[in-house]
């Protein structure tokens, strides 16, 4: 792959352009349902907050709520510098499909883990700092409606988070085996991310090699970027460990030359995944980047990795 100059700077610059898109966003207010609890920002920009977002169905209480669930929840989170309502960045096109494809509202939910009114990029530890946002949510989802497993779709930065939340990732940048949710997640789709980082000289926890870039590929001493995967996943990227035990589906899908792919190519890929797959989409690396959460045949190619694990 060959790079412009702008294109060889660091993930810092980048960014930028996320900001300069995102600063101006002037965020909806959250939708929730009104007895659902009230969830305070733990870090980050938002801190001290209450985390925005949307999710459930408005007519339904909690009871309504646990008496309508047919699926597993699926939890939809956004990247760097957006918000789940966002104009370019939001989650509402796939919740949007997840309906037409027969969810119903009190199945899905989203949050803006980086608080109301702020849409900047969070730089430059955004996972350590929102982590526990992201899993004070889904327990509360999980405890609200009664549930033991949800699936979540993150983009971007949101995938991270996602890995995070299964592997215990504290706000410190540990790991606590007694914060992991492997037994809470029955699917986690990643959109864009940077699973392997962005190169030896991204800040922060973007640089691959740091210490929170390589605590998500290990659990126990054990090396496993699909932790309680496929025990069967397809070649190329077929790792198997110890650990594995067919309990959570993962799926991976990138963007070639997007975002992220710029900054270190197969970054988005996810050794031992069931389904990785890549997408070849025209224009800008941000807009193909903005694809794979809007793009009908992203949605087609993940749908089937829903609701699996119950």
């Amino acid at each position: 792959m060959s790079f412009s100059h702008r294109d060889a700077r660091t993930f810092r610059w980048a960014a930028l352009d996320i900001v300069a898109m995102a600063m101006f966003e002037e965020l909806p207010p959250a939708r929730f349902p009104t007895d659902f609890p009230e969830i305070i920002d733990a870090g980050g920009l938002g801190k001290g907050k209450p985390l925005g977002g949307f999710g459930g169905d408005s007519a339904l209480d909690r009871e309504g709520h646990r008496a309508a669930v047919r699926r597993n929840p699926v939890i939809l989170v956004h990247g760097n510098g957006g918000s789940s309502q966002h104009a370019t960045w939001g989650m509402e096109t796939l919740r949007d499909r997840l309906k037409g494809a027969g969810y119903r509202d009190c199945e899905i939910w989203a949050l803006d883990y980086l608080g109301r009114g702020n849409t900047s990029a969070s730089l430059p530890n955004p996972i350590s700092e929102n982590v526990d946002d992201l899993r004070h949510f889904v327990d509360q989802v999980r405890a609200y409606l009664g549930v033991d497993k949800v699936d979540i779709i993150g983009h971007s930065l949101g995938a991270s988070l996602g890995r995070g939340y299964l592997t215990g990732l504290q706000s410190n940048g540990t790991f606590d085996p007694a914060q992991r949710r492997f037994d809470a997640v029955g699917t986690l789709i990643v959109l864009g991310a940077a699973n392997y980082g962005l190169g030896k000289t991204a800040p922060g926890e973007f640089r691959t090699g740091s210490p929170v870039e390589a605590g998500l590929h290990k659990v126990d001493d054990v090396v496993d970027d699909t932790p309680y995967g496929s025990t069967t996943p397809p070649p190329p990227l077929n790792e198997v460990t110890a650990l594995d035990n067919n309990a959570i589906t993962y799926g991976a899908f990138l963007a070639t030359g997007d975002f992220c792919e710029k900054q270190l190519e197969g970054t988005g890929r996810l050794s031992g995944a069931d389904v990785n797959r890549a997408f070849d989409f025209e224009g800008e690396p941000l807009k193909r980047h903005e694809l794979l959460i809007k793009d009908e045949g992203v949605f087609q190619a993940m749908l089937p990795l829903l609701n699996q694990k119950r």
